[in-house]
């Protein structure tokens, strides 16, 4: 019942916070090549206002923190890029180097979020 429920979602959250790390890492990666270990200060690419009005229209929304903003900001380019890059493997498949809407739609279709490596 509800604990089977709580476990799912915690078990989301968790994955969530992972990716969002692993890609904040990777971001900060990418901009610094030194030896020094750092504390990521990477901001998402993704313009953070846009992702501000998609949360906004959420009937149940409530007011959001900037951080868990961001959190949602870099889990959004996460799975974008994710999409694209199983759209474009559809493509190649299709032997095409463009992607169509087909290969967007046979990505999702190929077995939801889970495949491509959200638990939603």
């Amino acid at each position: 019942g509800c604990q089977g429920t709580q476990k799912g979602e915690e078990e989301k959250k968790v994955a969530i916070e992972t990716a969002i790390a692993n890609m904040a890492e990777g971001v900060a990666e990418e901009k610094d090549d030194s030896e020094k270990p750092q504390t990521s200060t990477a901001a998402p690419t993704l313009p953070i206002s846009v992702v501000k009005r998609i949360v906004a229209r959420d009937p149940d929304g409530k007011r959001i923190s900037g951080d868990a903003l961001t959190a949602i900001t870099f889990a959004t380019e996460l799975i974008l890029e994710t999409l694209a890059t199983s759209s474009s493997r559809m493509a190649a498949a299709n032997g095409r180097r463009n992607m169509k809407m087909e290969d967007v739609l046979d990505a999702v279709a190929a077995g939801g979020g889970a495949n491509l490596g959200f638990p939603f």
